[in-house]
C-alpha cells in the first residue's frame, strides 16, 4: 500500500491495550482542536514523512458521547475524497493507561499554519506580499468547490471558521469535522444532533437561537454558506491590503443601520458575531467589487436566499476571470 509505505502506517482502524506500544513519535504540537490536541507525528524507527494526530480523551461520564463524535469524524472523512479536505490515514484506540482511554485520527497533510494565523501574519506584515495575496485570491474558489463537494455528498460542515482550515504553502484545506452531520440529498434541514458551531461565525438562524434559549438550531446547509461567507470577508480584507484586526475594530464600532440585533442581543452585546454585523460589514465593503459579486448574497438574513456553493464557485471564477488558478 502506497500510505503505508510512504507514512509507515497500515490504515484502518488498530486498538492498543495495556501491554501495547503505539508506534509514532511527536515532532510537533499543532494546537487544540475542538475536542482534543493536535501533534505532527510520525512512524518511529524510519525516515518516514510525518502526519497529524488529533486525540481525543474518552472520559468515563461522556464516553459514549464522545466516542460517537469523533467515530463520526472519522467516518466522513472516508467518505470525501477532494483536493481541498484533510485525509484520513487511520485511526487508534490508546487504552494503554488503566482508567484512560483515547481514540486517535490520524490524518493528512500537516499545515504549516490554520488560515486564522495565516491571515494575521499577512495582514499585519509591513509590506505587501503578493505571493500571499495570489494565494488568497485562489483559496477562495479552492474552498467554495470543497464546501459544494461536501454538500453534494451529503455532508454539513457545521463549523467553518478560520482557524478550522489549513494551508500547506499555497495549498487549502477544510479541517475538523467533528461538528458535522450527514444527511440525505434533498433534505434542507439536519435531523441528527444540533450543531456544536462556533458562535462568532454562526448564521443568524443558529446564533439567533442560541442567545434566545440556549441550545442551537440545527444547521441547514445554508449555515455553512453564511459561515464561509464570513471566513471570505476575512480573506478579502486581507487581499485587499488590510488586516482582519482593522476590519475588527470597524464591526465592533458604534452600530449603522442595516444591523440586525435581533432575539438574545443584550446576551451577545460586546461579542463579534457576523450574524450581528451585516450592515458594518457592507459598508466596509462598499468599494468592492468582489464582495457585491461574490460575497454579499452569502450573507443573506434568509437563508433561503444565500446562493448554493456551486453557485458561489461559478460568481468566483466568473468574477475572478484570470486572477484564480484553482482548477478543482
Amino acid at each position: 500500500d502506497i500510505l503505508a509505505e510512504e507514512y509507515g502506517w497500515e490504515p484502518g482502524h488498530r486498538v492498543f491495550g495495556p501491554s501495547g506500544n503505539i508506534p509514532l513519535t511527536v515532532c510537533n504540537i499543532l494546537g487544540n482542536g475542538s475536542l482534543g490536541i493536535v501533534e505532527e507525528v510520525k512512524a518511529k524507527g524510519c525516515q518516514h514523512r510525518s502526519f497529524v494526530r488529533k486525540t481525543v480523551q474518552l472520559p468515563f461520564h461522556k464516553r459514549r458521547e464522545r466516542l460517537n463524535i469523533i467515530q463520526e469524524e472519522a467516518h466522513i472523512l472516508q467518505k470525501l475524497t477532494h483536493s481541498h479536505i484533510v485525509s484520513i490515514l487511520g485511526s487508534y484506540e490508546d487504552s494503554i493507561q488503566v482508567n484512560r482511554r483515547f481514540y486517535c485520527l490520524l490524518m493528512l497533510p500537516v499545515g504549516e499554519n490554520d488560515l486564522k494565523t495565516f491571515l494575521e501574519i499577512a495582514g499585519d506584515a509591513k509590506t505587501v506580499n503578493t505571493q500571499w495575496q495570489g494565494w488568497i485570491w485562489r483559496w477562495f474558489g479552492c474552498l467554495a468547490s470543497a464546501l459544494a463537494y461536501m454538500h453534494s455528498e451529503g455532508v454539513r460542515h457545521q463549523d467553518i471558521k478560520p482557524s478550522n482550515i489549513i494551508h500547506n504553502g499555497g495549498d487549502i484545506y477544510f479541517t475538523d469535522f467533528s461538528s458535522s452531520s450527514r444527511f440525505e440529498i434533498g433534505q434542507t434541514t439536519s435531523t441528527e444532533n444540533p450543531s456544536r458551531s462556533s458562535a462568532m461565525y454562526g448564521a443568524p438562524e443558529v446564533v439567533d437561537t442560541f442567545y434566545d434559549n440556549g441550545s442551537l438550531q440545527r444547521h441547514g446547509r445554508g449555515s455553512d454558506i453564511f459561515a464561509l461567507g464570513c471566513v471570505f470577508c476575512e480573506m478579502l480584507t486581507v487581499a485587499e491590503g488590510g488586516s482582519v484586526s482593522s476590519f475588527h475594530e470597524h464591526l465592533l464600532s458604534e452600530s449603522i443601520p442595516g444591523n440586525r440585533l435581533g432575539p438574545g442581543a443584550s446576551a451577545a452585546r460586546g461579542m463579534l458575531l457576523y450574524s450581528r454585523k451585516t450592515g458594518q460589514i457592507r459598508d466596509w465593503f462598499k468599494s468592492s467589487i468582489f464582495f457585491v459579486e461574490c460575497i454579499s448574497a452569502m450573507l443573506s438574513f434568509d437563508r433561503g436566499s444565500r446562493p448554493s456553493a456551486a453557485n458561489i464557485v461559478e460568481k468566483v471564477l466568473k468574477t475572478q476571470s484570470c486572477q484564480s488558478e484553482c482548477v478543482c
